[in-house]
Parts: C-alpha cells; structure tokens; sequence
C-alpha cells in the first residue's frame, strides 16, 4: 500500500513537472516545482529558469530614474553581479525621506488585513494600522493593489533602476508579481506564521525581490536576515531541504552552515536591499515599537493565483481601478505592459 501511494506521490510530481515544461504554470504544477527544486538542490530550477530567458531590446534606461542619482544607476552591473555572487546587495543611496513619508503616509491610510495573535486571515479586516490603539495582531499587510492606486507607487513600480536590475538578473522582461508592504508591530509571542524563522521562498520559476525599510531598522526592531549565498544551487546540505517547504530553527541552520554567513540588515529610513529569497531568510521579532517594511517582487514568469490567493485578494480593489497617473508609470506601462499584468488589465485603454 505504502509503495503505490508513493508511485501515485512521484507520478502526480512527475505530471507536475511536465506541465512546467510545457509552461503550464499552474498551483498544482507549482507544488511540484517546490518538490523538484528539493530533489536537485536547485538546479531543476536552473534549467527551467534558462528555458525562460528572452532577449531584451531598449529596456528603460537608468537616467529615467525619479528616485536614485546617477551615481545608483551606474552600478546596475556591480549591483547584479552582487546578487549572482552573494544573494544580495544592499544600495548605498537611500530613497529620500520625502518619497519614504509620502509612502508612509499612503499606507497609513490604506485597509490592512491582520495577521498573527489568533487574526483569522480567511477572514480579511479592512483596518489601519493606528501607533496609539492596541495592536489587533502582530502584521498589518497593505496589498500592492491598493498602494499602486497612489502616483507614489506607480512611480517606484517602474523605477527604472529596478526595473533594469531585475531584468538583468532574471534575463528576461520582469513580471511584477505580489507585492505590498506591511508593519510589524512588538510582540512576546513568538508565532509560527510570520516567517520569524529561516525558510527559503519558491513563488515561482525565478524572481528578485526588493526591499525598502519605511522605518529605522536597528537590532530591536527587527531586522531582515540572509544565509549568504544559500541562493545558489547545491549550497543548502540535504538535511536542511530534505525537511521540504519548512521553518528551520536557528540551531537547524547553524549545524549544517556557517554562522558567520549570516547576513543581518541594519538600516535607515530609505534602505534599499536586493535580494534573491531563493537562499534561505527570516524577519527578526520586532522587539519594541514598530516596523515598516515594503516588499516589491519582479519574477521570470506569473503562477496562476491558488484558491487561497484568490480568497485573499476577494476585498480588493479589482484592477480596473487602478488608474496611471506617473508620467513614468505610463511610458513603461506602453512599452511593457506585461509588467504589470497581475494587477492591470493589459488593452490600451488603461493609458487614457
């Protein structure tokens, strides 16, 4: 009985596998995706990734940036080699305070479904995040689909400077695919769901994520960490992946890697942290007060959203409601309206 169930387990992955293959990405084909990722310690996702690359043509240049200098836009090629290398790189200019208060001030406005202290995520609530009540839960997540309705976050969506790293990087035209940002507010209680443990992501074939600290960030607010270089295939000891989708504890990790790979993000307002969420990472608890952070995530290729993704997105705004208003937002979106094909709808009509 045990050996047709796992002839049946390998048969359904095997399936899975070949729907990839054929670009059919689909939840079920996702699973399977993790699964084989295990298995070869990556380099299942390598070659599927390599199948994905597309030559790009006068992609938006750097001196479009509304945000960062040309001092930034000129290390796009240290910046990317910095990922390859190492998983990450930290940018050395900061957004400035005024763009990061103006973002603060849109998602403090802005419905936040609660997560953690007992929330019941199934059932969204549409509340702010408000410093002088009691928090409600322990995250506030804001959806990217509700931000990007204010010019401040069209404008970061196609930062070109983001744009043109995420397409080096993955080798091919980004997809913007979930994104948001979210407060941490302190809590005693250490909880299982909010990724306070070390995990690696698998939200589809490849991606690069970016991001931006909206509030100081020192070790009693709850930094970001990364496994140096646990990206890269063949790094993370069967031990580790043999435990599948999973948390690991610190002493998990530490038996099997080196402590001094252990990358700790300290920042201002304004940091900027690239990073590809393939190698292994967790969120500090925040100790006191609070955090805010904002994540944007540019991937090779769009997963069809799961039930649950659907059921999260249910009491959002629907996509016709977001409406261009960056000039730089625009251009982009004419020339490569794939980009943001998860939250707009793509016939022209949305640029008049």
């Amino acid at each position: 009985m045990k050996a047709l169930t796992l002839i049946r387990w390998f048969a359904t992955h095997l399936k899975g596998g070949v729907a990839l293959l054929r670009g059919q990405f689909t939840p079920e084909a996702h699973r399977s995706l993790i699964f084989w990722h295990s298995l070869t310690n990556g380099y299942f996702t390598d070659w599927l990734s390599y199948t994905q690359k597309r030559s790009i043509q006068d992609f938006p240049s750097e001196s479009l940036s509304t945000m960062f200098s040309d001092e930034s836009s000129n290390e796009r090629s240290k910046i990317v080699h910095d990922i390859r290398v190492n998983g990450y790189h930290v940018l050395r200019e900061r957004i400035d305070a005024k763009l990061c208060d103006a973002m603060i001030s849109v998602i403090a406005r802005t419905p936040a479904t609660v997560r953690g202290r007992d929330a019941d995520i199934s059932k969204p609530k549409n509340i702010r995040y408000c410093f002088e009540n009691p928090p409600q839960g322990v995250i506030y997540d804001c959806s990217f689909a509700d931000l990007m309705q204010a010019e401040i976050f069209q404008s970061l969506a196609s930062e070109p400077l983001f744009l043109s790293v995420a397409a080096d990087y993955l080798g091919t035209i980004p997809k913007l695919d979930p994104s948001g940002a979210w407060w941490t507010v302190a809590s005693k209680d250490r909880d299982d769901s909010l990724a306070q443990d070390y995990h690696f992501d698998m939200d589809t074939i490849r991606w690069l994520k970016v991001f931006v600290y909206l509030s100081d960030v020192d070790p009693q607010h709850g930094p970001h960490c990364f496994m140096e270089g646990t990206h890269r295939s063949g790094t993370i000891p069967f031990a580790l992946r043999g435990k599948g989708y999973s948390r690991l504890t610190d002493e998990e990790v530490f038996t099997h890697l080196p402590r001094r790979n252990e990358i700790k993000f300290h920042g201002a307002k304004g940091t900027v942290i690239f990073e590809d969420t393939r190698g292994l990472h967790k969120g500090q608890p925040v100790l006191e007060g609070s955090r805010l952070m904002l994540q944007l995530q540019f991937s090779n290729v769009l997963f069809k959203q799961s039930e649950q993704q659907v059921l999260m997105n249910k009491h959002k705004p629907s996509r016709e409601d977001i409406v261009p208003v960056s000039s730089n937002f625009k251009q982009v979106l004419q020339q490569y309206p794939e980009i943001f094909r998860r939250y707009l709808p793509l016939p022209s009509e949305v640029l008049h």
